[in-house]
């Protein structure tokens, strides 16, 4: 097959910190082994037609965003007059950039702010499509605005498209703009029951999304696939060996705690990902069994600042969790390799949510304790038995579970047993051969 693969973030580096740009990586990768001819059309701020070659032989082309070119620019003008400006005068730039960019996102990023790409996008698309005569188009969402670029490829140029669903869109929205009530609820209810009922097949990383597009649009089951986010086994061979890297970030008295490791940022979105009853836990465990308590360490990478590391110093608990700043990935897999165990903090309001460290902490091979409860992440624990999942909204239970973790470590012996099957199902291989199955038109057979 030849395939046209529309994702709005495409990092060419295999060891990308983007989610969403490893998923698109993965099915470009992966795809492109079988067989199959991979061209990507992703976004550059400036030189709309600039093309490169990727690691694995895939043509990227890249169309221009004007929105992100035009408010950089608007950006470090204001960034400029806040130098000029006598210090009377100054407030924090961050500061000014929120209050500069937020007032207009409800009004003008509809559906979001890569609604302007998308259109250039499709200019370039139609123009490749006249020289490479693809077979399928596949885009990738977030941003929505990439599916308009299949449905304008289906209708105008008479293309299969297959929608890739990373996130919801009105069924459990990861942008605030989206989840009050009136005119603009009602326009992207529209916008997305106009774009989602188009595609040929429709595909979504977890079956809470892929139910309610069912439930809502009357898709049919045969045409709604779950192909969930997953992890590389390539990129953890490809790492090199120890040079240090680990001791640079751990705990320095490591040999007498134990080690446990959050990776990545509490997003934003997800205002309900929240540490308080994770920190309150250790906290009472600090008051109750100081001795005990203080064989633990717990370390947060991808955190620098924000309300977590006030909420830790309020509480007193500074010498038990830390912060870190992101790291790359691969000094992120060394991390995950020597640390003792995983914490994952999942959002208790969202069921269609399993946050991508997830997979990577699979293949780390190392126990979790996840803040989940009924939702996508925490059927992923239950099923592959790679660690204890807790109610993140239950403090008592999330002491229980930090005594039970600590408890095992000073045993050397931890009662999960990893399913090998059911975590093999996650490779990022095998989630690209169901996804070219799906592709398949001319594939007769169920998929």
């Amino acid at each position: 097959m030849k395939i046209l693969l529309v994702a709005y973030a495409y990092d060419t580096s295999p060891m990308s910190i983007l989610t969403g740009s490893q998923r698109a990586f993965s099915f470009s990768k992966y795809l492109g082994a079988q067989g199959n001819e991979v061209v990507v059309l992703s976004f550059r701020e400036t030189r709309p037609r600039f093309q490169a070659t990727g690691l694995f032989g895939e043509r990227i082309y890249r169309s221009v965003d004007p929105i992100s070119a035009a408010e950089s620019l608007f950006l470090n003008s204001i960034s400029r007059w806040a130098k000029i400006g006598g210090p009377k005068n100054r407030c924090p730039i961050n500061t000014r950039r929120k209050k500069s960019t937020d007032w207009h996102k409800r009004l003008f990023y509809f559906p979001d702010r890569q609604l302007y790409w998308a259109f250039n996008a499709f200019v370039v698309a139609n123009k490749l499509h006249t020289k490479e005569k693809f077979d399928v188009v596949l885009t990738t969402s977030p941003p929505e605005s990439a599916h308009l670029i299949g449905w304008m490829m289906k209708r105008f140029l008479a293309l299969h498209w297959v929608a890739d669903l990373r996130d919801g869109w009105m069924f459990e929205p990861y942008l605030e703009i989206r989840k009050g009530r009136g005119l603009r609820q009602r326009a992207e209810c529209f916008l997305e029951r106009m774009l989602l009922s188009r595609p040929d097949r429709i595909t979504t990383v977890s079956k809470p999304l892929a139910v309610d597009l069912r439930n809502r649009f009357g898709i049919s089951k045969e045409d709604v696939f779950v192909i969930p986010n997953g992890f590389d086994p390539e990129e953890w061979c490809a790492v090199e060996p120890f040079s240090g890297i680990v001791e640079k970030f751990l705990d320095k008295n490591r040999t007498k705690r134990m080690v446990m490791v959050h990776m990545g940022r509490l997003s934003a979105a997800r205002k309900d990902r929240d540490p308080t009853l994770l920190f309150a836990a250790i906290q009472d465990l600090k008051r109750a069994k100081p001795e005990f308590i203080s064989q633990l360490s717990v370390i947060f990478f991808g955190i620098e600042s924000g309300p977590e590391i006030e909420q830790v110093r309020r509480l007193g608990i500074e010498d038990i969790v830390h912060f870190h700043p992101s790291v790359p990935k691969r000094d992120a897999i060394h991390i995950m390799m020597e640390a003792d165990a995983m914490l994952l903090i999942t959002s208790h309001e969202q069921r269609s949510i399993a946050t991508s460290k997830i997979f990577d902490y699979m293949q780390s091979g190392k126990p979790v304790l996840a803040l989940a409860k009924d939702n996508t992440a925490a059927e992923i624990i239950q099923e592959t038995n790679i660690g204890l999942k807790v109610d993140p909204k239950d403090k008592q239970e999330i002491a229980s579970a930090i005594e039970q973790f600590l408890s095992c470590w000073m045993k050397k012996s931890f009662p999960f047993a990893p399913i090998q099957e059911k975590i093999d199902h996650y490779s990022r291989k095998a989630l690209a051969q169901k996804m070219a199955h799906v592709l398949n038109f001319e594939q007769k057979e169920s998929i």
